[in-house]
């Protein structure tokens, strides 16, 4: 018999009491066994609730399944110094979060983004633009072009750029299409300052620019540019920064195509791995006046109106090699050296082959290591 709830029983007599009889009173092992799931606002186990899937539950979600989110749909969140826009950003407001002590890195999403005209996009030191991968949206723009398009007008901003990236900036993914471009600026369409990085990057007929200045991409000292393809460029596709020796301005597998002067023009320690230059009617690769410390590894100069590779008037000097390089059908030399300097740069097995010009002329005290032609 169960005794009243108001009497004391002894512990053996409380063990062996039927509790079921009792409303909200269970043994441990009925508790164990109920359904909990139906219940609201009762607890579980850390066991239970850790085997629970949160996905199906709204607004939750386990660190793995975030993980995978697709965030490119997400506008305009922010985690640790990140944004998201879209191509309805206006250039007030994307050159505003660029400023912002807040924000780190700004991502892209895949579009169009068309800024007007006289436009000086400044991408503060440390800070980064980076646009997103696009998928179909890709193809919907262009075949040739990144998910992200910026759509360059009108520049008559001086000598200024389109782009500037400051000290340990990054700028990747995005392509500029100028085909539509006009103006008298005679700058650059992005200009790459010490220690910031270019990447990614498809540059569609730079139409500025005059006969000093105006290359498609402009590299400091320091910058290092990687993976651009320059279309078109009204004047030089690529130039390094001239004056005093800060460090090497450092360009990766990029290429110049069907530039209206020199593929790249070419100051004091540059370093070139991989890159090419085509059809431009100017030199494929010039080393301006007084260049010392330039290293060529890898690189091919193809049907450039004048020489493939030319120091012919540049006094180039210590510290320059040219090596496993190759120049093509070149209407002047295939590779041009310079003349009359004291130092000793060197070829080292380098190919040309079709070269109007001649193949080699090296000139001055430049050295021939196992250089062969067809």
């Amino acid at each position: 018999m169960t005794k009243a709830l108001d009497q004391f029983m002894e512990d053996d007599e409380h063990t062996t009491t039927d509790h079921q009889g009792v409303t909200g009173v269970m043994s441990s092992a009925d508790h164990a066994s109920v359904d909990h799931t139906g219940l609201t606002g009762v607890g579980i186990s850390s066991a239970a609730h850790a085997a629970i899937d949160h996905a199906a539950l709204p607004g939750v979600l386990s660190p793995a399944a975030h993980a995978v989110l697709d965030h490119s749909a997400i506008t305009g969140v922010g985690l640790n110094g990140i944004r998201v826009v879209d191509n309805t950003i206006t250039y007030a407001a994307l050159q505003s979060l660029l400023n912002s002590a807040s924000v780190s890195i700004i991502y892209l999403k895949p579009g169009t983004y068309n800024f007007g005209s006289s436009v000086q996009l400044d991408v503060p030191a440390d800070k980064q633009l980076l646009g997103m991968s696009g998928g179909a949206s890709r193809e919907a723009i262009n075949p040739m072009y990144h998910a992200i398009v910026f759509t360059v007008l009108a520049q008559n901003v001086g000598s200024g750029a389109y782009v500037r990236l400051n000290a340990r900036a990054r700028l990747a993914n995005v392509t500029f299409n100028c085909t539509g471009s006009s103006g008298s600026n005679s700058g650059s369409c992005v200009e790459v300052q010490n220690g910031a990085t270019l990447e990614n990057v498809i540059i569609d007929r730079w139409m500025h620019g005059g006969t000093t200045s105006g290359a498609a991409v402009y590299g400091q000292h320091g910058a290092i540019i990687r993976n651009v393809l320059v279309y078109k460029a009204k004047n030089w596709g690529f130039q390094a920064a001239f004056g005093v020796d800060r460090g090497p301005t450092v360009f990766e597998h990029c290429t110049a195509y069907d530039s209206d002067g020199d593929g790249f023009r070419l100051a004091n320690a540059v370093t070139l791995i991989g890159c090419h230059s085509f059809s431009s009617t100017g030199h494929g690769f010039k080393g301006h006046s007084g260049c010392t410390y330039q290293k060529f590894i890898h690189c091919n100069a193809t049907s450039n109106t004048l020489s493939g590779f030319d120091w012919s008037n540049s006094a180039a000097g210590d510290g320059t090699i040219v090596a496993n390089c190759v120049a093509i059908t070149n209407i002047g030399v295939g590779f041009n050296g310079a003349v009359g300097t004291v130092n000793r740069p060197a070829f080292a097995s380098c190919y040309g082959r079709g070269n109007t010009g001649g193949d080699f002329n090296f000139g001055g005290v430049w050295q021939n290591l196992s250089n062969y032609t067809a």
